[in-house]
Order: C-alpha cells, then structure tokens, then sequence
C-alpha cells in the first residue's frame, strides 16, 4: 500500500514537473570580435519568452549588448559589464500584424568601448 502511494506520489510530481517546464532556449552566441554568429543573428521568440547571450569561446567572459527599442521588460543594456544576461520579452505582440511584432535591432560587441556589430529578435505572436 506504501508503496503504491509512493509511486503515485512520484509519478503526479513528474507529471507536474513537465508540464510546468518551457523548452529550454539555446543562448545567442556571440563570436570573438563581438559579433553574433551568423546562425543566431536573427531569432524569434514570442511575448514572454527570454532571450540570453554567451560568448561562443569558453573562457572568454565579456560581452555588450544594447537595443536601439527593447522589447525587454529589464531595458535596454546587457551584458557582463552591467550584470543583466537575460531579457524578457514583454511587448503586447498577440495577433499578426500588431504593432510590436516586429523586429528589434540591437548592437552587440564585447565592451561598451568596442565596434558595434547590428543583429536582431523577431517577436511573433
């Protein structure tokens, strides 16, 4: 009897578990120069989602983001000289063809000081 609570127990928070987790979403990869790399120059993510950055070399720690119009709730400037590392996507994007789904570019490079390189998020609904 133990055990059959046991295991129903186990199996209810599993189950609780999944359907509570998102996918997890890979990091943009930024190159050696400040660049993004060419596969993750233009993502897409949806009205709530996030959106992290990582240099692609280990070890190499630095890195400058800044979005001319954020679509993050956490503003504008991100990076390892401020300590923000992930945006959160919160503009009001619900339906084709509103306003804010659109294309926010940004500047990427692996200090404020560095030469500007101009990917972009695209928030679909």
């Amino acid at each position: 009897m133990k055990r059959k609570l046991l295991r129903t127990a186990l199996l209810l928070s599993a189950a609780g578990l999944l359907v509570a987790q998102r996918p997890a979403q890979s990091p943009v990869l930024m190159a050696d120069d400040g660049s993004i790399i060419p596969a993750h120059r233009t993502i897409h993510r949806k009205n709530g989602e996030t959106v992290n950055w990582s240099r692609r070399t280990t070890g190499q720690r630095s890195w400058y983001v800044k979005f001319a119009q954020s679509p993050c709730k956490e503003g504008d400037v991100f990076g390892s000289e401020n300590g923000r590392t992930t945006c959160t996507v919160a503009v009001a994007c619900r339906n084709t063809g509103d306003p804010a789904c659109k294309s926010y570019k940004y500047s990427s490079a692996l200090s404020s000081q560095s030469t500007l390189h101009d990917p972009d998020v695209i928030v679909d609904p």
